[in-house]
């Protein structure tokens, strides 16, 4: 896929997924994407023409042929397990799958209740490993410290 600057559009197809691409300010041609910077985000362009980010690349979760996003599991533990500050992310072991490291603050809820509810909406997801922190790290920006939590429990 080409990069584009911000002028041009980026020719993509609906529903095609992609690869986010900043060319700071110049023509990428599709042969010299080094010069690009990769934003690292996946998503897609939808049939109304809504461009949907969808995660970070390195923040899916890799098991067998299946590839499940952080930010959906977040989501649905923050709705369905009433979490407010939750931290989903993959654990790469030796030998291929990934495991799911799932990190809480502020949280009285049981990992149990917690494991069901993630068997039951992400088949994939086998067992999870559940750790609790009083906060969860923040970045300069505000967001979580992702990089952080897995140098703290990602072992």
């Amino acid at each position: 896929m080409s990069a584009a600057s911000f002028a041009e559009e980026v020719p993509l197809e609906a529903s095609s997924p992609f690869e986010m691409r900043i060319d700071l300010g110049k023509h990428v041609p599709e042969t010299d994407v080094k010069s690009a910077l990769k934003t690292g985000d996946v998503g897609f362009l939808a049939q109304d023409g809504m461009l949907h980010v969808i995660d970070r690349r390195d923040r899916f979760l890799r098991i067998g042929y299946q590839r499940t996003s952080c930010s959906e599991i977040e989501d649905a533990l923050r709705r369905l397990g009433r979490l407010t500050e939750v931290a989903a992310l993959p654990v790469t072991k030796r030998g291929g799958d990934d495991s799911l490291l799932v990190v809480l603050a502020h949280s009285d809820v049981k990992g149990a209740p917690l494991r069901d509810l993630l068997v039951r909406h992400f088949p994939s997801v086998r067992d999870p490993r559940f750790v609790r922190r009083p906060h969860l790290p923040r970045t300069g920006s505000g967001k979580i410290a992702y990089a952080q939590l897995l140098a703290e429990f990602g072992s």
